[in-house]
């Protein structure tokens, strides 16, 4: 097994209408960002690394809980998303002092 990270940061914005407080904006489908509001602060970005491999399924769960754990500590606070750590799964969210926000996926796979 192998175990594999995938890091997506989100865009925040500086909201110019509320004290260009930062802020994640949501837009969906056919939705138009309103740049006289909003200016982009921190842009996304994504990648995926492999941080272990060759691993028994009782070596890669336990190295997920670890980065997991590791994985707390990174920001000012998290919210967890999705846990199965016996089962080597683990999805939280991780907010930066910065006003970055991690969105961080860490899994064992075959």
């Amino acid at each position: 097994m192998k175990v594999d990270i995938y890091d997506q940061y989100s865009n925040i914005y500086a909201d110019a209408q509320n004290n260009d407080t930062l802020t994640e904006v949501i837009l969906h489908y056919r939705d138009v960002l309103d740049t006289s509001r909003y200016t982009l602060v921190h842009s996304s970005s994504a990648i995926t690394k492999t941080v272990g491999e060759n691993l028994t399924k009782e070596q890669a769960a336990d190295l997920v809980t670890n980065l997991y754990v590791e994985s707390q500590a990174l920001g000012a606070k998290y919210d967890d998303k999705l846990l199965n750590l016996n089962n080597g799964y683990a999805e939280l969210i991780v907010y930066f002092d910065d006003g970055k926000v991690l969105n961080r996926v860490i899994y064992a796979t075959d």
